[in-house]
């Protein structure tokens, strides 16, 4: 433990300096600290554009993690069965863990891989 303790205080010391560096505060630039909203336009512009109402295209993120789960969940649960040799005990919570474990493992993976492909865009105009 004696041999470690030089080890923990060089890094808190290094780790301890960086956060105290970051809270530093940054030297005051004149239209920054001393002009009003009214007086930097460029801010209401950067306002506008974060504040616009905008419309994010749909993805089928949903569909895609349903799917991985259920289908990572049940070869989960299939090859945990296989491998249960156990034939004095009940295999079947172990088997239930295996599929919710897959099943969020391949709920997590689908949504990213479905997340990657955007729905098309519904056209009412046509419809009879």
């Amino acid at each position: 433990m004696i041999k470690r303790s030089p080890i923990f205080a060089a890094l808190f010391a290094v780790a301890w300096g960086q956060g105290a560096r970051a809270q530093e505060r940054a030297p005051c630039v004149r239209l920054s600290c001393s002009a009003s909203t009214a007086e930097r336009p460029g801010t209401f512009r950067i306002n506008e554009l974060v504040n616009a109402p905008r419309s994010v295209p749909g993805t089928y993120w949903l569909e895609g993690g349903i799917a991985g789960g259920i289908g990572l969940g049940l070869v989960a649960a299939v090859l945990y069965g296989g491998l249960c040799l156990e034939e004095s005990q009940s295999c079947t919570s172990a088997i239930l863990g295996s599929f919710v474990f897959g099943g969020a493992l391949g709920f997590t993976v689908g949504a990213l891989v479905g997340g990657q492909f955007r729905k098309g865009t519904r056209d009412t105009a046509s419809a009879p």
